[in-house]
């Protein structure tokens, strides 16, 4: 369910009440009955988000009206979610002209699954919708939009101001496609375009660069959140990337995950640079998307600037204002991280405070040399830290005791070291050093899946032995050692208990 702002009890009350009676209404008198009951509650004002599932109260043709006509009268509505309603012709006219003359207005969901592919329907509802002077985000995921409805749609804008954000995610727009979108991104009112889970590569995306780069208007974008998950960008993508920083000249965030993005050494090199160069760059977001080999490596590099730079804290940064970099999945490897440090120690990111590098196949090396940025006064402004999902083990255990014990952690207000591979030994070490030495900005600190697979091995050693091998012996054995694991697993919690009864630490281990 897509969040459309603040929903009180009673907004959901009538809406879904044969939902909770699980009966769905099949015949038009009953539907129309619903219809007017909801009608009358919007022309009372006492709805601010309205949410119609279509297998329950459907919208249609032939009772579109008597719900317009209750908007149109309504001042109170913010949020309108009509996702899935086949309204035909009439119906997109009516449901259309009413969201135009709407006061207050704000984030809207029409259309169903299949008005990409029909263009008169598409035509009539977001000609009136982009009537509306309130409306600032349209939701136009999953409506099969492709590169015929684009022009109709680009069209139906016409002179609107007042929608900042689009969505325009889970549709069928390929590299055909893609480049008809140029004069969405040129439009100085759009701020948020969302292109999440389509069917465009790099071809594509080169081509809607390239046409922008061309034309006199592109200074003036203003798109400041730019999203492009899941779309497999493949070859010499990295270069594409590039230009879209280049050419979205105030873009803030970039989402980029599961994009399989690639290119040469020399190139994930320069996007690395560009990316630690982006002035206006707040988030970048990368999940798995550099999984091909030295990828994301090669991106780290470039992170730390050209060869031969001097590597020290005292260098005076550039202008970045990258504030939050999420590289889990890239496969740096301990390597990458090192160029990630040196990157911190250069000064390239000194507004960095969000990083995530989980599961990269880092060892404890990567731990130790983390430490010594984040233990160091002035090297780093990192307030949140992912680690999870690297098998780390012990050592990396006994180096974030060290982070304690430094009494250094000055910043650190997060960390997340869930799933990798820390005993019940390791957890009451750290929790006895937080209790001695409280880090003063730790909030939370995530530890959770750190069953050690010794342990765990050893329990079912001990069931086999108590079930095959009945003998005096072992089944003393067996006991002495449930009991050694059931005795750590009692003191650790009596010392989170403590933990959390004297500081602010929220210590999640399961």
């Amino acid at each position: 369910m897509r969040s459309f702002g603040k929903v009180t009890q009673n907004d959901f009350a009538c809406l879904l009440i044969h939902m909770v009676w699980g009966k769905s209404l099949t015949d038009e008198a009953s539907v129309l009955v619903r219809i007017q009951d909801i009608a009358t509650q919007l022309r009372e004002n006492r709805l601010e988000s309205m949410y119609l599932i279509p297998s329950f109260i459907p919208v249609t043709e032939n009772n579109a009206k008597v719900l317009a006509d209750a908007i149109r009268e309504n001042t109170s509505l913010k949020n309108m979610f009509l996702s899935g309603h086949v309204l035909g012709v009439e119906g997109a006219k009516e449901i259309g002209s009413a969201i135009a003359s709407h006061v207050a207005l704000k984030h809207v969901s029409v259309g169903h699954a299949e008005i990409g592919n029909d263009h008169l329907q598409l035509s009539t509802l977001m000609s009136g919708l982009f009537q509306s002077s309130s409306v600032d985000h349209v939701d136009l995921s999953k409506r099969s939009i492709n590169a015929d409805a684009i022009p109709v749609l680009i069209n139906a804008m016409g002179t609107n101001a007042s929608v900042t954000s689009i969505d325009l995610s889970q549709n069928n727009i390929t590299d055909d496609a893609l480049p008809l979108l140029a004069p969405l991104f040129q439009r100085p009112t759009i701020k948020s375009i969302n292109l999440a889970d389509n069917k465009f590569t790099s071809i594509g995306l080169s081509i809607l660069i390239s046409i922008i780069q061309q034309s006199e208007s592109s200074s003036s974008s203003s798109l400041l959140k730019l999203n492009i998950n899941l779309n497999s960008l493949g070859r010499d993508s990295s270069e594409c990337i590039i230009g879209l920083l280049e050419i979205c000249p105030n873009l803030v965030i970039l989402e980029m995950s599961d994009c399989q993005v690639s290119g040469t050494d020399e190139s994930m090199e320069r996007l690395g640079r560009a990316v630690a160069n982006w002035s206006s760059g707040q988030q970048f977001v990368a999940q798995d998307s550099f999984k091909e080999e030295k990828s994301g490596l090669g991106f780290c590099r470039g992170l730390a600037g050209e060869p031969g730079a001097p590597a020290t804290i005292t260098t005076p940064p550039l202008h970045s204002n990258l504030q939050h970099m999420v590289l889990r999945g890239c496969s740096i490897q301990d390597q990458g991280v090192s160029h990630i440090v040196e990157c911190i120690y250069r000064g390239r990111l000194p507004r960095l405070v969000l990083l995530d590098i989980a599961d990269n196949q880092l060892s404890s090396h990567s731990v130790e040399l983390l430490g010594g940025v984040i233990c160091t006064t002035g090297a780093s402004s990192i307030e949140v830290l992912d680690l999870s999902c690297n098998q780390l083990g012990h050592s990396a255990a006994s180096d974030l005791c060290r982070w304690i014990e430094s009494g250094r952690l000055e910043k650190l207000s997060c960390l997340a070291i869930n799933n990798i591979g820390l005993s019940t030994k390791d957890l009451i070490d750290l929790v006895k050093l937080l209790i001695l030495n409280p880090p003063p900005k730790l909030k939370l600190l995530e530890l959770m899946s750190n069953n050690n697979e010794k342990e765990n091995e050893k329990e079912k050693e001990i069931n086999n032995n108590n079930n095959n091998n009945n003998t005096l012996d072992n089944v003393k054995y067996g006991q002495e050692e449930e009991e050694a694991i059931d005795n750590d697993e009692n003191q650790l919690l009596d010392l989170v208990d403590e933990l959390q009864d004297i500081t602010n630490i929220d210590f999640k281990w399961k």
